[in-house]
């Protein structure tokens, strides 16, 4: 890879139901849930054809290949949340019914070990929430635990993790190592993107026009200065990638422009920029939201032709900036 271009760093949170048990039913997300894995295939099989690099950061329980595999390996350890409704574990306790599109994956993550310049990664075990008030240090650790055995099992090291919400407890860092996790990515930069904060309703709204506005940046980042600590390269996200809006498609136009003058300008500037969506996104509207994403990837592409910027994964991406970082050293 080569530290004299921009980077596109593009990361997916791979989670299905599990993602959103705390907030939906599958009937009331069924359209989203139905298309997911064929969404994420469909990906794969872009990702291919352009030959860009992603992260999957995939939640562990999408491993399993049934509901009693899945309750073999549950830790017994687990998280007390003060409010149960937004553990998996009580959702798993209190259901019968695990449609298999909707809860396992296990096929589709044998495709992304297989597929060109996939980086495979975790969302944790169990979309653990590292902010939710009642939980522990230790339920955390156990939750990494079990991530990492999944992760032996297949023979392969989930170096980067994605937390979920994007919530980023800073005691539980030092964690990571130990488990293999090298790479994390952080929110953007601003006060209404902060996971403390992105419930309010001004912070929604500020994140609404910012998917289609530069009015608030365009959020790139400047590769040497990125910040490392505990062993640990943060990646911030900079744009999460909105699905196709089927009231208002105008949307989409405006999107993908604001998207791709990011991209433009972190190749010039020699920057990164760092895309993110969940693959059930694209399960509504599988179609549109591919065809909006091919436009930026097409974008993107012209401008990788003419050597201005690469493609990367999280991991892709640390590891060059850590050679970066070396290389200067050695000069200095």
């Amino acid at each position: 890879m080569n530290d004299s271009i921009g980077s596109l760093i593009i990361s997916l949170d791979f989670e299905l139901y599990w993602g959103v048990v705390e907030t939906k039913t599958t009937d009331s997300y069924h359209e989203n849930l139905s298309g997911a894995i064929q969404a994420a295939e469909d990906l794969l099989n872009l990702f291919l054809k352009y030959e860009i690099q992603a992260t999957w950061a995939t939640v562990g329980m999408l491993f399993a290949q049934n509901p009693q595999e899945l309750k073999e390996m549950l830790p017994e350890r687990r998280p007390s949340y003060q409010n149960p409704k937004v553990s998996t574990y009580d959702y798993i306790n209190h259901t019968n019914d695990f449609q298999p599109e909707f809860h396992f994956a296990n096929d589709v993550i044998q495709k992304i070990l297989k597929t060109r310049h996939q980086e495979l990664g975790s969302h944790t075990f169990s979309h653990y929430f590292t902010l939710e008030s009642g939980q522990s240090t230790d339920e955390f650790e156990a939750d990494l635990s079990a991530m990492y055995d999944l992760g032996h099992s297949l023979d392969t090291e989930l170096n980067s993790i994605v937390f979920p919400r994007d919530q980023v407890n800073p005691d539980y860092l030092s964690l990571l190592s130990k488990y293999g996790i090298k790479y994390y990515r952080s929110s953007p930069e601003g006060k209404h993107f902060s996971s403390k904060t992105k419930n309010s309703y001004l912070s929604k709204i500020v994140r609404f026009v910012d998917s289609y506005s530069s009015i608030f940046g365009l959020h790139t980042f400047d590769n040497p200065t990125l910040e490392s600590g505990n062993n640990l390269t943060c990646i911030p996200a900079s744009h999460f990638l909105r699905p196709h809006n089927s009231r208002l498609p105008v949307l989409d136009k405006l999107q993908v422009k604001k998207i791709v003058r990011s991209i433009q300008y972190a190749a010039r500037n020699k920057e990164a920029f760092h895309l993110w969506w969940h693959p059930h996104n694209f399960g509504k509207n599988r179609l549109e939201n591919l065809a909006m994403l091919e436009q930026i990837i097409i974008a993107f592409c012209q401008m990788r032709d003419k050597e201005e910027i690469q493609s990367c994964s999280m991991k892709s991406y640390a590891e060059h900036i850590q050679q970066h970082f070396k290389e200067n050293e050695l000069v200095s």
